[in-house]
């Protein structure tokens, strides 16, 4: 199940527990806001790439703070931080994602509230 810009809700992404999915989203949806073809007006039954970026955002650093909560609760050190992982090999190994970050540090000025923390957060 891919997330791409604007063909899925909030609540659809809200649910996602791939980051490799949530990361492609949030560089989908930067790069939709970082074109000059982007009209502020929203289409009927579409949401905006803002709220879908501040939406995957949210819901990477939920499961990247869930997972870490969990782990440190559990009495078994041997158990691997998969979305950790998962995070660190898409944003390191993936072409399109290579950048992500650089990209959201540069951009963070035009991100909702919320998303900026989100990003500081991850």
């Amino acid at each position: 199940m891919t997330f791409s810009t604007g063909r899925y809700r909030k609540s659809q992404i809200d649910s996602c527990k791939d980051a490799g999915v949530l990361l492609q989203g949030v560089h989908d949806s930067l790069s939709e806001i970082g074109t000059e073809t982007f009209q502020k007006e929203e289409d009927e039954g579409k949401e905006s790439p803002e709220t879908l970026l501040a939406a995957r955002l949210r819901r990477l650093r939920f499961l990247l703070y869930d997972e870490r909560r969990q782990t440190s609760q559990s009495d078994s050190n041997s158990r691997k931080p998969a979305v950790a992982i998962k995070v660190v090999d898409v944003l390191t190994k993936d072409e399109t994602t290579t950048d992500l970050i650089l990209s959201l540090l540069q951009n963070i000025h035009g991100l909702p509230f919320e998303a900026r923390k989100d990003v500081a957060a991850i």
